[in-house]
């Protein structure tokens, strides 16, 4: 296979708002988050020359050359216990939160090499954190779920990525029509 030179380009353009606050004498602990991105992904090849050199003045768009952009929100609240109601020494939190998620330098492909839209996830966390001793034990019991869209086959995607960068996949469908 003849070797290829690859150009990557990317630009982001982001903006972002937080809030943080405390209710209550400081034992409710709020968290809001929301997030704009938009970005510009193109890879261009380097066509080679008769010396077999690449040419980079003649580069062709070869994937991306789109836009991308997602909106991500997120929030999260944690609840201390009343110092006035737990043991001197001791403090006990719970907290629970909502999260989203967005890849955009990631361009996932399918089998035949056609892309697919940007992984993206969501996650639910909820647990408790146990301060013993003054702070010089704490213990921390966090459960989470993750769901994920368009993510990567693990493993294999590398593989896969490789016989799409390199054309093997492209021969071999023109082969078979």
């Amino acid at each position: 296979f003849p070797q290829s030179h690859r150009r990557d380009e990317q630009q982001v353009e982001s903006f972002a708002a937080n809030w943080n606050g405390t209710f209550l004498d400081r034992t409710l602990v709020g968290l809001v988050g929301w997030r704009r991105d938009e970005a510009y992904n193109a890879g261009y090849l380097a066509k080679t020359g008769a010396d077999e050199l690449a040419d980079l003045n003649n580069l062709v768009l070869n994937s991306g050359g789109n836009t991308l952009s997602a909106e991500t929100f997120s929030w999260s609240v944690v609840g201390h216990l009343p110092n006035r109601w737990s043991p001197r020494g001791t403090r006990l939190s719970m907290h629970y939160g909502r999260s989203e998620n967005f890849s955009l330098n990631a361009t996932p492909h399918d089998f035949n090499g056609n892309e697919l839209e940007s992984p993206s996830g969501q996650t639910r966390e909820i647990g408790f954190t146990a301060s013993l001793f003054d702070g010089k034990f704490v213990s921390r019991v966090n459960w989470f779920e993750t769901k994920l869209r368009n993510r990567g086959l693990s493993g294999m995607d590398n593989v896969y990525s490789r016989f799409i960068n390199q054309g093997i996949l492209k021969i071999y469908g023109n082969l078979l029509e």
